[in-house]
């Protein structure tokens, strides 16, 4: 739900942009609702719940507030990205995310020993091993040095697709009311 106003944020802070727009702030309440127009971070009028894009985008200012764009990091794959960011207090962060699908991408440390894992929705871990789980939701690694490099290091899977391949209902069902 988040995913793709945090991928649009990232892309938008690559290209230089000082301020990035994230959406409106609640779901449209009318005839709106249900066009292009809608998607805000807090569910419609009078309700207004707080949404999966809301999080998302608090963990996004969160881990890339004053960041400046250093780099986009080879993966091998032209679908796998990685943006490296430097950030204000001298720490570099990392945003890892695929187009469509899974895959386990493999980090280069480098200088970068203490790694932190951080989801799109903000759970926050050092980083065990070297292999990271990436998505079509973007994921960060947060350092005290910019990463060597990343690599995509299995095939990729496709969980949703296969779900309902073998006629098992998807993790997320949205119904148009």
């Amino acid at each position: 739900e988040g995913g793709v106003g945090v991928r649009d944020a990232l892309i938008t802070l690559a290209w230089g942009y000082e301020t990035v727009s994230v959406g409106a702030l609640p779901e449209m309440a009318n005839s709106y609702y249900d066009t292009i127009w809608g998607g805000g971070v807090f569910t419609r009028y009078p309700l207004m719940y707080p949404t999966q894009a809301y999080q998302a985008t608090a963990t996004l200012t969160r881990v890339l507030d004053r960041v400046r764009f250093a780099r986009q990091l080879d993966t091998g794959s032209l679908t796998v990205y990685a943006l490296e960011f430097a950030r204000a207090d001298g720490r570099t962060v990392t945003a890892l995310w695929t187009c469509r699908g899974e895959v386990d991408v493999k980090v280069l440390r480098g200088r970068a020993a203490d790694v932190r894992f951080v989801s799109m929705l903000g759970a926050e871990r050092a980083l065990a091993g070297d292999v990271v789980r990436v998505s079509h939701n973007p994921v960060y690694l947060v350092g005290s040095a910019p990463l060597d490099g990343v690599a995509v290091a299995g095939p990729r899977t496709f969980p949703e697709e296969e779900k309902v391949l073998a006629g098992l209902p998807p993790d997320r069902v949205t119904l148009a009311v």
